[in-house]
């Protein structure tokens, strides 16, 4: 059986450096502005620390956010893509992209199709256009790669849509299993 994971994905149409713009906005000092944007995705952060509790325990700074990106919802708000890098500590640990809209969360990778785990290593999402995120999963030769096979088999872009109440699969084909000849 294929086992789908993130990879990386260079369209990005709105795009916001979580980690590094928050990093930036705190050496600044109690002074710095903070753009609506910036507060959102720390909250939104936030919200995703809380359910991978065990963070600290592998990472002394807290969960390891790749970057995040937004779109209009389409309803007058934004939607974000929240990227975290890793859900454990080793180094086949895989992460999760969380959905939200605005500071709700409505989705994340784990329950959408291809109901895979994000793939760690240099990656991203992008918007996609109004109410669209997109998430470029790595294919892998089969559920029992070694990590180092994480990707070999090429890649698949999935498009969510925003229907106003959670994302669902616009586009993207899960995969099949490979048949079995005995």
């Amino acid at each position: 059986m294929l086992i789908r994971s993130l990879s990386a994905l260079a369209l990005s149409l709105v795009s916001v450096g979580a980690g590094s713009a928050c990093a930036a906005a705190a050496a600044a000092g109690p002074a710095a502005a903070v753009t609506a944007s910036e507060s959102v995705i720390r909250h939104d952060e936030g919200v995703v620390s809380g359910l991978w509790r065990d963070c600290m325990a592998f990472y002394p700074t807290g969960c390891p956010f790749g970057h995040a990106v937004s779109t209009s919802d389409g309803r007058g708000g934004s939607l974000y893509a929240i990227d975290l890098e890793k859900t454990g500590g080793d180094s086949c640990s895989l992460g999760e992209v969380y959905f939200f809209d605005g500071e709700r969360l409505i989705a994340d990778t784990a329950k959408l199709a291809p109901h895979a785990q994000v793939e760690y290593g240099s990656r991203e999402v992008s918007a996609a256009g109004t109410a669209k995120l997109a998430v470029k999963y790595a294919v892998n030769p089969s559920s029992h790669a070694f990590c180092s096979q994480y990707g070999s088999a090429g890649s698949d872009t999935f498009v969510y849509r925003y229907n106003g109440r959670t994302m669902i699969r616009m586009s993207g084909t899960p995969p099949r299993s490979p048949r079995v000849l005995a």
